[in-house]
């Protein structure tokens, strides 16, 4: 099986991409970075060029398309160059899955999600969910985790290591939806969602992700 993977550096794409390498029925991850990744005989790591998504080659054709797209208002700089991430970027691959056929469609979104929220951060990506929807293609799954513990990012968020030593002290308190999740649930999650594609449009809820480990 062939995997395009987006957000391969980030906390989720690490988790997925590590156990995808190590699967025996998953040949190829084809993973666009800006940042180069440790080689790996079934990686082909793709320097992310300015202009990467205006490409048609059948060289980006794939079975499973997994989007681990995401940044913060304060990485991006604006609410328009944040948009332009978990936005545009990853409805673009929506695009693409569609476009080139593939069998399913896995993207990591947020506990919250809805395009009706006042929360920018939670609208821009309800309204992700609803542009994916639309496409209707084979099999979609939307992973929406809660705040993400364990893992390393390549950059120091300040606001989510504060929410992290939040939701641990409280963790006792809180019901399970809002509980901290684990990344290795969300690559888990997403894993299983390539390999056992179910038709349809699938969520996966934070409170469910902690069943798989």
């Amino acid at each position: 099986m062939k995997i395009l993977l987006m957000g391969a550096t980030g906390l989720s794409g690490q988790s997925f991409l590590t156990l995808a390498l190590a699967h025996p029925t998953i040949t190829q991850v084809i993973a666009p970075t800006r940042r180069p990744l440790p080689r790996h005989p079934k990686l082909q790591n793709v320097p992310l060029e300015e202009r990467w998504w205006d490409r048609r080659s059948t060289e980006w054709q794939a079975e499973a398309y997994v989007g681990c797209l995401g940044t913060t208002l304060r990485k991006a700089g604006s609410r328009a160059a944040f948009r332009q991430v978990d936005f545009e970027g990853v409805c673009r691959l929506g695009d693409w899955a569609q476009q080139h056929g593939a069998r399913s469609l896995s993207v990591v979104s947020s506990l919250g999600a809805s395009s009706r929220s006042r929360n920018f951060y939670l609208r821009t990506k309800g309204e992700m969910e609803a542009y994916l929807t639309k496409l209707n293609l084979p099999s979609l799954t939307l992973v929406q985790p809660s705040i993400l513990i364990g893992g390393t990012r390549p950059e120091f968020r300040l606001g989510e290591r504060l929410a992290q030593v939040v939701l641990q002290t409280l963790r006792p308190l809180l019901p399970g939806a809002w509980q901290p999740t684990p990344i290795t649930a969300v690559g888990q999650a997403l894993l299983s969602s390539v390999l056992q594609p179910r038709p349809g449009t699938h969520r996966i809820l934070s409170k469910d992700l902690h069943a798989l480990l």
